[in-house]
C-alpha cells in the first residue's frame, strides 16, 4: 500500500474497520492497522486520533496509537497505525475454549484496573471494555487495552455507547464515568473465571447477576472470590 506498506495478514475486524499485522518498509518495523472500510467514516479515526490519543497515558497496559493518515487516491480510506501486540485478544478464554490459570486472571484484572485507573486520571473514559479489546501479548500474557474509537473525554461523554452485553446499564441514569469501565471489566473478569455472561439472557439490565456459586459446573469458588465477582457486576 502506498509503497511503503506490506499488508501481512489480516488479524481483526468489527463493524466499521478491519486490523492488519503491516510491515512499513521505511521503518522496517511491524505495526497494527486499522483501516476504516467506508472513507466516510473518517470522523472516528479522526477522533480517535485527534482527540483521545494525546491524552492517553503512556502505560505498559494501554497499546501506543502511532500515525493516523489516509490510503491514497482511489481508496482514501482513513487509517491509524498503533504498536503491534504478538498475542491474542481475551475471547477464546472468557469462551471456554482456553483456560487461564486463577494466578494469570488475578494479575490481567489488576493489571488492566492499573490501565484504567491511569486512563480516567487523565480524564478519558474508554467506554468499550469487552474481552475482544483486551490483548494478550504472548508470552508473557500481559493485558493491553486497544481500540479506542469510540472512548471519549471526561466532558464529551454523552449518549449510548459500546458494547450492549458489556454496558452498565446505569449509564442511562447516572452518566459516564469511570464507573461504567468498571463495570464493563467486571463483565469480563466473571466471564474469565466463570465462563458465561453473569446475567439472564447476557443482558446486564435482564435482572440480578448469577452467584458463581450456583451455576458453575465442576468448579468451587471462595467465598471471597465469589463475593468479589458479584460485587464487581453490580
Amino acid at each position: 500500500l502506498d509503497g511503503k506498506w506490506r499488508l501481512d495478514e489480516e488479524i481483526g475486524r468489527g463493524t466499521f474497520a478491519k486490523v492488519y499485522r503491516v510491515f512499513n518498509l521505511d521503518h522496517q518495523r511491524t505495526y497494527a492497522m486499522k483501516i476504516l472500510m467506508d472513507a466516510d467514516n473518517a470522523d472516528l479515526a479522526l477522533h480517535e486520533f485527534n482527540q483521545v490519543q494525546p491524552h492517553l497515558p503512556a502505560h505498559p497496559n494501554i497499546v501506543r496509537i502511532v500515525w493516523m493518515d489516509r490510503l491514497g487516491p482511489p481508496l482514501d480510506h482513513p487509517y491509524i497505525v498503533s504498536e503491534f501486540v504478538k498475542g491474542e485478544t481475551l475471547e477464546p478464554y472468557c469462551a471456554d475454549e482456553r483456560r487461564l490459570a486463577w494466578s494469570d486472571v488475578k494479575r490481567i484484572g489488576i493489571e488492566v484496573l492499573d490501565a484504567l485507573e491511569a486512563l480516567h486520571d487523565n480524564g478519558i473514559y474508554h467506554r468499550d471494555i469487552k474481552p475482544p479489546n483486551v490483548m494478550l501479548e504472548l508470552p508473557s500474557h500481559r493485558p493491553k487495552l486497544i481500540d479506542f474509537n469510540i472512548a471519549a473525554k471526561a466532558n464529551e461523554a454523552t449518549g449510548r455507547a459500546g458494547t450492549r452485553r458489556y454496558w452498565a446499564p446505569d449509564v442511562t441514569t447516572a452518566g459516564w464515568g469511570a464507573h461504567a469501565d468498571l463495570f464493563s471489566l467486571g463483565v469480563v473478569l466473571y466471564e474469565l473465571l466463570v465462563h458465561r455472561h453473569p446475567f439472564p439472557y447476557d443482558r446486564p439490565e435482564g435482572g440480578a447477576p448469577y452467584d458463581p456459586r450456583e451455576i458453575a459446573v465442576g468448579v468451587r469458588y471462595s467465598e471471597d472470590l465469589a463475593d468479589f465477582l458479584l460485587k464487581a457486576v453490580q
